[in-house]
């Protein structure tokens, strides 16, 4: 998936309109959860294409997250240093 404004935002699904999340299990960690198949609303299989982007979302979010926290650490060493 080609990375852009379509990337940043969250996926929903083509019948209901709800946004697609990945499951949660409280055995494993939020960013490698399960892609779900289906809709956790109305229950339509969801598409490849909007698994694929709901992959390209949560990786756009974790490399976000990655960045700042570097950026932080960076800052702070400066600062105290």
């Amino acid at each position: 998936m080609r990375w852009g404004k379509k990337i940043l935002k969250r996926p929903r699904c083509d019948d209901c309109g709800e946004r697609i999340y990945r499951t949660h299990s409280p055995f494993r960690n939020y960013f490698w959860g399960k892609t779900p198949s289906h809709c956790p609303r109305c229950g339509k299989q969801i598409s490849v294409d909007k698994q694929e982007h709901l992959n390209a979302h949560d990786e756009f979010i974790w490399l976000s997250w990655c960045a700042i926290f570097i950026t932080v650490v960076i800052v702070v060493l400066v600062i105290f240093l």
